[in-house]
C-alpha cells in the first residue's frame, strides 16, 4: 500500500502545472514543425518517411526524450530537497532505495506517455491521408539520373512519353482556370519551357527537376493514357506482367499505379522502384521506453551525486551527447544516443555526392550492431539504477536553504 501511495504521489508531483504545460509545449513542437514542413513541401515533393525520420531522430529522440527524463528524473530528488521534504521522506518506515524505485517509476511512465504521445501526434501529421503519399507518385529521392530523365523527356523517344508531355500543360491550364487570373499558379507552358531551355551537358537544378517530376506526377494520378492507342503503340514491347495489368483496364488508383510501372520499364535505370511507405512510428514506439529507462536511470544517478543534477545533465545531453556521435569510428561507443539510433533507426536524406558527404559519410560509418546495443543499454540501465539506489541509500541529504 505505501509503494502506491509513493508511486501516486510521484505522479501528481510531475503534474505540476509548470511541468504539465512544458511537456504540452513538447508534445506539440514536433507536430507544428511537421505540418509547416508539410505546407512548405506540399504537394509531390513531400516525402512523409523522410519527414517523420528527421523529425524523430532530431527532437523526439535526441531532445523530447532527453529533455523530459533530464527534468523528470533528477527532480526526484532534487524537488524533494528544495520543497525541504526530504527528512520526513526518508523518515517514513520504507527503505529508501524503495521510496527512489517507486518515484522513478513515475518518472518513467511520465516520460514515456509523452514521448509516445508526441510520436503518435508526429505520426499522424506526417502519414495522414493525402495524395502526395500514393505509391504511383515519382519522388525527387527516386530519381537516379535527372540528367536523363530530363533528356528522355525532352526528346521524347517513346509514344508515352510524348504523350506525357502533351498532357502536361492541359493540366496547369484548368488548375489556373479553376483558381482565377490572379492566383500564383505555374504558367501554363512552365514544364515545356524548362524542358526546351535544358542544357543537357549539366546537371538540372532542383527546380527545374521538381517542376518536371511535378507536372508528370499530375498526369500518372488523373489521366488514363492507358486508353490513349498513340500511347500504347509500343505495348507489345513490355513485360507479360504489365500487358496482363493494362487489359484488365484498371480504374482510379490501380490505374496510376500501372501507368506509374510502364513509366518504370521505359526507365529502369533512371527511376528507382516505388517502395511502400513504410511508418517507423510503432518501431519507436517498442524502442522509447528503452531508451527512457536508459537516460533516465543515468540522470536519476547524477541527482544522487550532485547537488545541482540539472546543469551537469543538460551539458551531458547537448554537449556530449551531440558531439560524440558524429565523431568516427569507436568513439560513436562512448555516446547512449549511439546505442539508441542502432535499434531506432531513422534514414536521413542524401546530402548529396560532394567531398563532404562523402567525409561524413565514411566517418559515421556505423561500427554497432543491434545485439551490442540491447545489451550495452540493458548492462547500463541496470548498473545505473543500482549506483543510484545504493547511493541514495547511504547518502545523507538535508534541506536546501533559501539563500
Amino acid at each position: 500500500m505505501s509503494d502506491l501511495f509513493l508511486f501516486r504521489s510521484a505522479l501528481r508531483d510531475l503534474f505540476r502545472p509548470k511541468k504539465l504545460i512544458t511537456a504540452l509545449c513538447l508534445i506539440a513542437f514536433p507536430t507544428v514543425v511537421a505540418l509547416l514542413f508539410r505546407l512548405g513541401n506540399g504537394g509531390d515533393n513531400f516525402n512523409a518517411v523522410e519527414a517523420y525520420n528527421q523529425i524523430a531522430s532530431n527532437m523526439i529522440f535526441q531532445f523530447i526524450m532527453v529533455i523530459l527524463a533530464l527534468v523528470f528524473c533528477t527532480s526526484i530528488i532534487t524537488q524533494e530537497v528544495e520543497q525541504k521534504t526530504i527528512v520526513y521522506l526518508l523518515t517514513r518506515p520504507v527503505p529508501r532505495w524503495r521510496i527512489l524505485l517507486v518515484k522513478f517509476a513515475g518518472a518513467f511512465v511520465i516520460t514515456t506517455m509523452t514521448a509516445w504521445l508526441a510520436t503518435v501526434l508526429l505520426s499522424v501529421a506526417c502519414f495522414s491521408a493525402a495524395k502526395s503519399y500514393e505509391p504511383y507518385v515519382i519522388r525527387l529521392d527516386q530519381v537516379r539520373d535527372s540528367k536523363q530523365l530530363m533528356s528522355q523527356f525532352k526528346q521524347t523517344p517513346d509514344p508515352y512519353l510524348l504523350a506525357i508531355y502533351k498532357k502536361i500543360p492541359a493540366e496547369q491550364i484548368r488548375r489556373r482556370r479553376a483558381f482565377g487570373r490572379n492566383r500564383n499558379t505555374p504558367n501554363v507552358q512552365q514544364v515545356q519551357n524548362v524542358l526546351e531551355t535544358y542544357d543537357e551537358s549539366k546537371r538540372p537544378t532542383n527546380e527545374e527537376l521538381a517542376a518536371v517530376v511535378s507536372g508528370v506526377n499530375r498526369v500518372l494520378r488523373r489521366e488514363d493514357l492507358l486508353a490513349n492507342k498513340d500511347a500504347m503503340a509500343t505495348l507489345n514491347e513490355r513485360s507479360a506482367e504489365l500487358q496482363k495489368r493494362i487489359a484488365a483496364k484498371p480504374t482510379g488508383i490501380e490505374r496510376s499505379l500501372v501507368q506509374r510501372a510502364y513509366l518504370q520499364e521505359l526507365m529502369p535505370d533512371v527511376l528507382e522502384l516505388p517502395k511502400p511507405i513504410v511508418n517507423p512510428f510503432l518501431h519507436d514506439i517498442l524502442i522509447l521506453p528503452v531508451a527512457v529507462l536508459a537516460y533516465g536511470s543515468l540522470f536519476l544517478l547524477l541527482a544522487t551525486l550532485f547537488n545541482r543534477p540539472l546543469i551537469t545533465g543538460l551539458m551531458f545531453s547537448f554537449g556530449w551527447e551531440t558531439w560524440v556521435p558524429q565523431m568516427p569510428g569507436n568513439f560513436q561507443k562512448l555516446s547512449l544516443m549511439s546505442y539508441v539510433k542502432v535499434l531506432a533507426p531513422h534514414e536521413m536524406p542524401s546530402q548529396g555526392s560532394g567531398n563532404q558527404g562523402s567525409l561524413v559519410a565514411d566517418t559515421s560509418a556505423a561500427v554497432i550492431t543491434a545485439q551490442q546495443a540491447w545489451m550495452t543499454l540493458s548492462v547500463f540501465t541496470v548498473v545505473a539504477l543500482v549506483l543510484a539506489l545504493v547511493l541514495f541509500t547511504k547518502r545523507e541529504y538535508v534541506p536546501r536553504d533559501d539563500t
